[in-house]
């Protein structure tokens, strides 16, 4: 408004410098016609923007208010040795004893809902193999459990997805430390970085994607992810 009033103040000077400013003299009707044309030009402009301005924020207000938030909880269980047998082979496999811990939780915790949400574990392959070096075998019709889809979570819902089934080999009871003050080895203390890739979208298909870091810890049969 300051502005505007400053800006019209100039206009007026401009317009009335060579102005007899007097009831004895006419002042130029032409003069007076483009000064409210251009005063009138102005407002309408500054309205123009002001109501875009607003539109702009009632939208990204609107974005926020259904914004969704995924995160997946921390978790614990007590790994056992399984023995297996497929295709005529036996082996040594880990899962977890109870049945009820093959899967990790997924929260929303914002305040939108959120579909389609794919998970990937990520981590190497390589490094896994070469912590077990066939103390255990992946024997399990099971899928290996890295990636895995959860269709629909509304706001303060959770949803599962699946352990890392072939990562948590390496952190069989055989290759982990006796206790939690045993400390670091430089093997069995250290277990290959795990990450957990969530995508997904709001109600707006606008899509989002969070990769989180996963502090893992297993001190005999227990196991221990924490994610950061």
């Amino acid at each position: 408004m300051i502005l505007g009033g400053v800006f019209v103040l100039i206009l007026g000077t401009i317009f009335f410098w060579n102005e007899k400013l007097s009831i004895k003299y006419r002042i130029n009707d032409q003069k007076i016609t483009n000064l409210f044309l251009i005063v009138t030009g102005t407002v309408t402009s500054f309205s123009v923007l002001l109501l875009a301005k607003q539109l702009e924020e009632q939208r990204i207000n609107r974005l926020a208010s259904v914004l969704p938030d995924i995160y997946p909880e921390d978790f614990q269980c007590e790994l056992i040795e399984g023995e297996h047998k497929i295709g005529g082979k036996d082996g040594i496999h880990i899962v977890p004893k109870d049945y009820n811990s093959y899967w990790i939780s997924i929260d929303n915790i914002g305040i939108g809902p959120a579909k389609e949400i794919h998970t990937e574990w990520i981590y190497s392959i390589d490094q896994v193999n070469d912590l077990i070096k066939g103390t255990y075998e992946y024997f399990t019709p099971m899928k290996r459990g890295d990636s895995d889809y959860i269709n629909f979570l509304k706001p303060e819902q959770t949803g599962k997805v699946y352990l890392p089934f072939f990562y948590i080999l390496c952190c069989g009871p055989n290759l982990n430390l006796r206790s939690a003050s045993s400390g670091s080895d430089g093997v069995f203390g250290i277990k290959p970085s795990l990450k957990l890739r969530t995508n997904y979208m709001d109600i707006n298909n606008r899509a989002f994607e969070k990769i989180f870091n996963v502090d893992v810890q297993a001190f005999e049969g227990n196991l221990f992810f924490k994610v950061r």
